[in-house]
């Protein structure tokens, strides 16, 4: 397509009549029409350019699943034709997701953990299906509507999954509305939508699902202090402390205030997408998963012997938690350590988030105060604690032990 010299032409007038020659002069105002249109598609477009060996152009086109998928065509010209009748043809719902996300990233409206859950929830819920494909511009309230209901049967989707489709498509159809790809307003729609709560999933999580006996705390600590790795450590100081892993795994000796008996949460572990290999890693960020989670965590006399047992083991580390490679444990592997503990002590697994929720159950078993606990945990409010971390942590027979007391039937 050639671009060049379309604002430069001589609009062709009739002299003898003074007239303009409309017909012309409309012809060339849908040629710069298209060469704006043009423009906009390019600008779309984030990948590089570049020249192969044998002389093809190539670039990669944006894939929802893939990530990225590599065009390859034999010059500049073809390359350029192919990336606009792409985004011309393929203004569809997901490529205005990905469109979306990059805004949101841009202009740090979320952190990269969240952009994360969005790609996996979109992947997961839209990405293969007619509704993925289907044009911005064409898709109607009764379409969005089917697609919904369909997705919670089909996906057998809980309530809490539900609120995770719910904000990707809320969030692209309001960006959608704002950039004139659609007049439907997805606000009206969701406010009118009649979604009954029969309709989801309902899961029972059982309180020896959700966290550790005090018998089995007991043991794991036991077993600890008879090994006692840095990984095995690590697995102690959460149970300890009630760390996220992704705080547990970003500590470093200087967040800890030994006079106070105080530890620092500034930090936490992050999981990132490299945009030009498409693989995701692990770092460490400078602000932690909320805003309360930048906080003071006050630590027990038995928890300072923990902490001195990991310096020992490693002294120098920019970490508390390191390889004998001096590189950072990530979470990930802090969490197979406690299956690990699990099976070789022959209680139920769990995971390490688990020891979060059984420290959160002790300190309000305790009767801790509520202002206490929360910054202890990190929460905005006792409400959010006790309503997803409270759990009984007592054997069957501990907890007949207890109602036998409580109750004096005679």
């Amino acid at each position: 397509m050639n671009n060049e010299n379309i604002c430069s032409k001589d609009l062709i007038i009739d002299a003898e009549n003074s007239i303009i020659n409309l017909e012309g002069m409309q012809e060339r105002i849908k040629e710069l029409e298209e060469y704006m249109n043009n423009q906009t598609y390019l600008a779309m477009h984030k990948h590089d350019i570049w020249q192969g060996s044998r002389d093809y152009y190539y670039t990669y086109l944006p894939d929802p699943v893939k990530g990225r998928i590599l065009l390859k065509k034999k010059s500049k010209n073809d390359l350029t034709k192919a990336i606009i009748e792409y985004y011309k043809c393929h203004k569809s719902v997901n490529i205005l997701f990905n469109e979306w996300l990059e805004h949101k990233l841009a202009y740090r409206l979320i952190k990269e953990p969240s952009a994360i859950r969005y790609e996996a929830d979109y992947k997961r819920f839209i990405y293969g299906t007619d509704f993925g494909d289907t044009e911005v511009a064409n898709v109607t309230e009764e379409m969005l509507e089917e697609f919904i209901i369909s997705s919670i049967f089909d996906n057998e989707l809980t309530a809490k999954a539900f609120s995770g489709l719910r904000t990707i498509i809320m969030g692209m159809f309001r960006y959608a509305k704002k950039k004139k790809y659609t007049a439907l307003s997805i606000t009206n729609f969701f406010g009118d939508l009649e979604l009954s709560p029969n309709m989801f999933k309902h899961v029972v999580k059982n309180d020896e699902d959700e966290v550790f006996t005090d018998a089995e705390v007991k043991r794991i600590s036991d077993y600890v202090k008879e090994n006692p790795t840095i990984w095995n450590l690590a697995v102690l100081l959460a149970f300890h402390t009630g760390l996220r892993v992704g705080e547990l795994t970003s500590l470093t000796s200087d967040d800890i205030d030994w006079q106070r008996h105080i530890l620092l949460i500034n930090k936490t572990e992050i999981k990132i997408k490299d945009e030009k290999t498409g693989k995701y890693t692990y770092v460490v960020s400078d602000h932690g998963k909320t805003d309360n989670s930048t906080r003071t965590v006050i630590f027990t006399d038995s928890t300072e012997w923990v902490l001195k047992a990991i310096l020992q083991i490693n002294p120098y580390g920019t970490y508390l938690f390191e390889n004998e490679n001096g590189k950072r444990i990530r979470g990930t592997t802090i969490n197979k350590r406690l299956y690990g503990i699990c099976k070789a002590l022959n209680i139920k697994q769990r995971s390490i988030h688990k020891s979060r929720k059984s420290y959160a159950t002790q300190l309000l078993d305790a009767g801790i105060s509520d202002a206490l606990i929360i910054s202890q945990i990190g929460h905005s409010n006792i409400v959010t604690t006790k309503k997803h971390y409270y759990r009984n942590n007592r054997t069957l027979d501990d907890s007949k032990k207890k109602l036998e007391c409580a109750l004096v039937l005679g």
